[in-house]
């Protein structure tokens, strides 16, 4: 964790002056003593957090408050362990990857990359798998968020009369999509040479509803700039690895909103919510996501608002279509309450599971 002293420093390097004038600040979210809370400084502050430690922020600046090492060391965390894992769906499941990163951050300390036990300077699928089912089982007490999607829209259930549960789906999905083979690619089971992915195709257009509601691009919308695809549909066969050799494993919110105590949870993570909260500094983007998801969920468990990150505000409709398509961390439910209109396939697959 930085002192106090440090961040003033930063922050007067990246202004170019100091940062000591005294302003209004505004609370977006997070409790009301600041750490893992969002404020946003309309002129340079200087903020005591808690009244013991002193903060300084440039003007127009969103941050994320976090305490002094030094303080709030007897706080009840729920984890030991925040690691966030940046995915990508390139090149075969032994390929080592730019696109591959992994953070960890432990309790009061700052995230820091991991490299591959291998030797290697760059991840392949593969390595990530098997040093996730050993890091937890070394660390149980941890919290993993990786950024591709974990399941497929409801109507892609019905499309092919597959049944409404997760492992089901892990099984019939890695039997045509076999990325997590030696030397098959994405591109090449799109192309037929491997596997067999024309029986089990989607629609660019379908979306779960998390991805609705915070507006990201569709698992099947291949070939354009963000898509989450490609990353998807490597990654999906290593969640089915990664479930077999550890079944203590939780993976949320599959098995369950409430976390047990003392477990590893892992989660889908969307780094885009938070990626601007945090400098980029001299991090590459996939550097970047990756640190991000380990320093958010670090900071909202210093906070103590982690918890609630668990239990979203979701409709009824919005909780079964979650415990089958899965659900972003961090996304909220539709405003209201109601889910919005739940139309067509996805309807009658609805009432089939009320």
């Amino acid at each position: 964790m930085e002192t106090a002293l440090n961040v003033q420093s930063k922050m007067t390097q990246r202004n170019g002056r100091r940062c000591s004038a005294a302003g209004r600040i505004r609370r977006l979210s997070g409790p009301t003593d600041c750490v893992g809370s969002l404020w946003h400084f309309r002129r340079s502050v200087d903020c005591p957090a808690g009244g013991r430690s002193l903060w300084w922020f440039s003007e127009e600046t969103t941050v994320t408050l976090r305490y002094n090492s030094a303080v709030r060391t007897s706080r009840n965390y729920l984890f030991d362990n925040c690691i966030g894992i940046d995915y990508s769906g390139a090149g075969t499941s032994e390929s080592g990857l730019a696109g591959l990163a992994i953070y960890a951050a432990e309790r009061l300390n700052e995230p820091v990359p991991q490299l591959p036990p291998s030797g290697r300077r760059r991840w392949s699928r593969r390595e990530i798998a098997q040093w996730l089912v050993e890091e937890l089982s070394r660390s149980p007490n941890s919290l993993v968020g990786i950024d591709h999607s974990f399941s497929f829209p409801l109507e892609y259930f019905d499309k092919y009369r597959l049944p409404l549960d997760w492992d089901s789906f892990l099984d019939d999905f890695q039997l045509h999509w076999p990325t997590d083979e030696a030397g098959a690619t994405v591109e090449m089971i799109r192309r037929g040479e491997r596997g067999a992915g024309e029986l089990r195709n989607g629609n660019s257009r379908w979306r779960r509803r998390s991805e609705a509601l915070c507006r990201a691009k569709s698992v099947f919308h291949f070939d354009v700039p963000g898509s989450v695809a490609k990353s998807t549909h490597a990654g999906i066969p290593w969640l089915r690895q990664i479930r077999r050799a550890n079944r203590g494993i939780f993976f949320w919110p599959f098995d369950g909103w409430s976390i047990p105590s003392g477990r590893p949870v892992i989660v889908e993570a969307y780094p885009a919510l938070w990626s601007r909260m945090y400098p980029q500094e001299d991090r590459t983007d996939h550097q970047h996501d990756a640190y991000t998801i380990a320093a958010h969920f670090r900071n909202l468990d210093e906070g103590g608002s982690l918890h609630a990150f668990f239990s979203p505000a979701l409709s009824s409709e919005e909780r079964l279509c979650a415990g089958v398509e899965g659900w972003i961390f961090g996304v909220g439910g539709s405003s209201g309450g109601n889910g919005g209109t739940i139309i067509g396939s996805r309807n009658n697959l609805l009432k089939t599971m009320l």
